[in-house]
């Protein structure tokens, strides 16, 4: 509403959009691939602690590391534990308005595993992630999958690997070489 004239502007808002949130990324990998996989926060309102559980499913993939990335003083739970405790703090300073990478996940697709989407969660006691005034900040959840795939599309030689080589051999194919 205007001040001066009263005129009132209606806009549209999406809620969505506008929360803050924790993003599992997607990501395509065949059985035994190693592959990794972000966790990151978006549209960080301010915090100064988050503790996270990552759930997976332990009989299609193992997870083999976690590394800290954009947020320093991250720590995790132990390696072989599902799910996967990851959580940092930061209360000596104010609030920590950063966004990215959280930890990146390194997953291990078990040979045999069969194709289609295992999924990626996030989930976290609401008193388990707030603000300087100890004031509990909401995020939303958005989780991801890996989707396991027989092969790679755009991978001709087989070898699991998106490459020039591949380029080479479809170029080849087109122009009638052998």
């Amino acid at each position: 509403t205007c001040s001066v004239c009263g005129k009132v502007e209606k806009q549209k808002i999406d809620p969505v959009a506008a929360a803050p949130q924790i993003v599992v990324e997607n990501k395509t990998a065949r059985a035994g691939d190693t592959v990794s996989v972000q966790i990151s926060i978006k549209d960080n309102p301010g915090i100064i602690a988050m503790l996270l559980q990552i759930n997976y499913d332990s009989k299609v993939l193992e997870l083999e590391s976690s590394s800290v990335k954009d947020f320093a003083d991250t720590s995790f739970g132990p390696i072989s534990k599902n799910p996967f405790t990851v959580s940092w703090e930061d209360s000596i300073h104010d609030n920590t308005t950063t966004d990215g990478c959280l930890v990146e996940l390194v997953f291990r697709v078990k040979d045999g595993a069969a194709s289609g989407s295992t999924p990626i969660t996030v989930s976290y006691n609401e008193d388990n992630i707030f603000n300087s005034d100890f004031e509990n900040v909401f995020f939303e959840v958005v989780p991801g999958a890996i989707q396991i795939v027989d092969c790679q599309s755009g991978d001709i030689n087989g070898d699991g690997k998106l490459n020039m080589k591949d380029y080479a051999l479809l170029r080849q194919y087109l122009n009638g070489s052998e």
